[in-house]
């Protein structure tokens, strides 16, 4: 079977790579091995940290649980060395040698135990049944993945996700922290004030390889192991969370997870919704064994795995923690089942949650005293923010006008999620099918309230990007694993995953082969984003971006390049493009008109085009204050 998987994942990767096949594969092998390495260091220290409590657990749980546990207390890790100054190359090696030492004791240490104990001494067996071949429908989605992974960032996946976060946010802020030397504050750029989890693991890899645009690559593999871990560990939660469950609906949960044009398009881009994924699926399966065994240890696992999630993602506080919470109390009513240690396992849940999560919003006291900046800017502070930065931020985020009205909101439910084809239009209508079909039992009202929970966060707290709902796709897979269904279920959802397989094609077959003939393949393992133009600068001239904050595309150093994300503009004071530019005066001004208009357009208080400047300029000019 495996065989068969490795040639199925190969044939996708040279149908899709085409001529540029080769320069694909070695991608693979150097930037994703590379960071195959970095994911296996962190699998290592996170088993130390885990494995006590994981002894009558699924071997594919406790590999997915080692991983993510070990991607958060690294990326705690990693802040704590940046802040000091300490990160660099060495640090990253060290830790990258500790994580691989750990992880082959924990290997020994459960091989003597199994020996001693007569069970295999593998714990990859070959398929015993005719279940095992549900994997090499998995083989397609992670082939795209991986060819995708080796598309230069920022052409995949318009118009969500969207490039210009990658350009402008995800690269760019630890491509800065690596430049600087160690992580701070950039006023120009708000985004350096979010948790970044995943962003630390990008700057780590970057001081492996030796810089930003050589670990660009590597960024983004990092995130397609992530995916092949969420999935792991959905079987794994599946074999261990219910044992009335057959292997073939563990299997079938997993598969549909794999190939979700979601988890395909984020496991392939430099973006952080795949590691958030991934902890809110170990969160959410430590958390119904925490309500099955009514055991505190896997409560406190269930949290410590919620608060990592909020160190993804800001969303994951009420969308994940606070509405796990509510769901497992709420079910526990229903079900009759409300003893005063669910109430004291939920309370320890949030409270672990919590701790994990501190550590990013004590740097954010320190540096804006505002825990959650910029967020809750009125009750909590502003920050550095202007009251104009405060209201452009807060009307950017909102919802769009035309879905101010409760009725089209909920519109968008059906729209934007349940037949969004991202979503793949299987996996959460049939989680919700099986849910209602054994609506008694605790899991499945565990999974209605919080579905209903998430869905009201969406609707009312955010600015109504479906990808904003993509926790559902853990919730639904845990959960389906996890529903007393019978043999019958099984059986019927067989024929699901070719028809997962195709939809996940249809969606994704275009935009995907695209880069294989723009520019003659160049797009596959290019190293330089730079417009061509922009070399014709002199080495020792500075650049100011003007309308434009994809910064990362530029290869000028920072201490050269100027540029403001459209929540850091100032009031213009003399010139309109100061807005961009501030007191900084630069040799060159690279001016994207097109994209200041959109931004005048769409934000608040954003300076117009001059009219004496083509609406559709794109090009470079001398500072006239020079």
């Amino acid at each position: 079977m495996l065989l068969v998987f490795a040639g199925l994942c190969l044939g996708t990767i040279i149908y899709f790579a085409g001529g540029r096949t080769i320069v694909s594969l070695e991608l693979i092998l150097v930037d994703g091995g590379l960071s195959l390495l970095w994911a296996i260091g962190a699998a290592g220290l996170g088993q130390l940290a885990v494995t006590r409590w994981m002894k009558e657990v699924h071997p594919a749980w406790q590999l997915a649980s080692s991983t993510a546990a070990g991607h958060g207390l690294l990326s705690l890790v990693l802040l704590g060395l940046g802040l000091a100054g300490w990160l660099n190359q060495l640090a990253v090696l060290i830790l990258l040698i500790a994580g691989l030492l750990a992880g082959a004791w924990g290997l020994s240490n459960g091989w003597q135990r199994r020996k001693r104990s007569g069970q295999p001494l593998s714990v990859m067996q070959p398929p015993t049944d005719a279940w095992g071949w549900a994997w090499i429908a998995a083989a397609i989605g992670l082939g795209m993945m991986l060819v995708a992974a080796t598309v230069i960032p920022g052409l995949l996946w318009l118009p969500d996700p969207h490039p210009y976060d990658v350009m402008s946010y995800h690269l760019q802020v630890p491509r800065e922290w690596y430049e600087l030397g160690r992580i701070a504050p950039l006023h120009h750029n708000v985004f350096s004030f979010f948790p970044m989890s995943v962003e630390v693991h990008f700057l780590a890899l970057m001081h492996l390889l030796g810089g930003p645009w050589k670990g660009m690559y590597a960024c983004q593999f990092y995130n397609v192991w992530l995916s092949v871990t969420l999935v792991v560990g959905i079987y794994g939660a599946g074999r261990t969370l219910n044992a009335g469950t057959t292997r073939g609906l563990a299997l079938i949960a997993a598969v549909l997870t794999a190939l979700m044009p979601w988890t395909i398009k984020l496991g392939s881009v430099a973006y952080t919704e795949t590691a958030l994924m991934l902890m809110s699926a170990m969160s959410l399966a430590w958390l119904l064994r925490a309500m099955q065994q009514q055991t505190l240890p896997a409560g406190v696992i269930a949290g410590f795995f919620g608060g990592l999630a909020c160190g993804v993602k800001y969303p994951a506080v009420p969308m994940l923690v606070l509405t796990a919470a509510a769901a497992a109390l709420i079910a526990g009513l229903l079900t009759r089942a409300l003893p005063r240690r669910l109430i004291g396992l939920v309370v320890v849940y949030c409270a672990t949650a919590l701790i994990a999560f501190s550590p990013w919003m004590v740097r954010n006291v320190a540096w804006s005293g505002n825990p959650i900046f910029p967020l809750a800017m009125g009750i909590a502070g502003q920050g550095h923010f202007t009251d104009t930065q405060v209201q452009r931020f807060e009307q950017a985020h909102d919802a769009p006008a035309q879905y101010r009205q409760p009725l089209n909101r909920a519109g968008l439910v059906f729209r934007a999620f349940l037949f969004d084809g991202d979503f793949g239009y299987l996996l959460i209508p049939l989680t919700i099918a099986a849910a209602l079909a054994t609506v008694k039992s605790r899991p499945a009202i565990f999974f209605m309230v919080m579905l209903a929970g998430m869905l009201l966060v969406w609707l009312g707290f955010t600015h109504l990007i479906s990808r904003f709902m993509v926790l559902a796709i853990p919730l639904g897979a845990i959960i389906l694993v996890s529903l007393p269904l019978n043999r019958w279920w099984t059986g019927a959802m067989i024929i699901l995953l070719p028809i997962a397989l195709a939809i996940s094609i249809m969606q994704l077959h275009d935009t995907l082969l695209g880069p294989t003939t723009l520019a003659e393949g160049q797009a596959i393992g290019a190293d330089d984003l730079s417009p061509a133009f922009v070399d014709q600068r002199r080495a020792d001239q500075s650049l100011a971006l003007i309308g434009d904050a994809r910064a990362f595309i530029y290869h000028v150093p920072m201490d050269r390049l100027i540029y403001r994300t459209v929540f850091d503009l100032l009031p213009p004071r003399g010139a309109w493009f100061t807005a961009w530019t501030g007191e900084k005066s630069a040799d060159l001004l690279l001016i994207n008109a097109a994209e200041v208009k959109r931004l005048h357009a769409t934000y608040l208080d954003v300076p117009a085009l001059p009219a004496d400047i083509p609406p559709d300029a794109f090009k470079l000019i001398p500072d006239p204050r020079r």
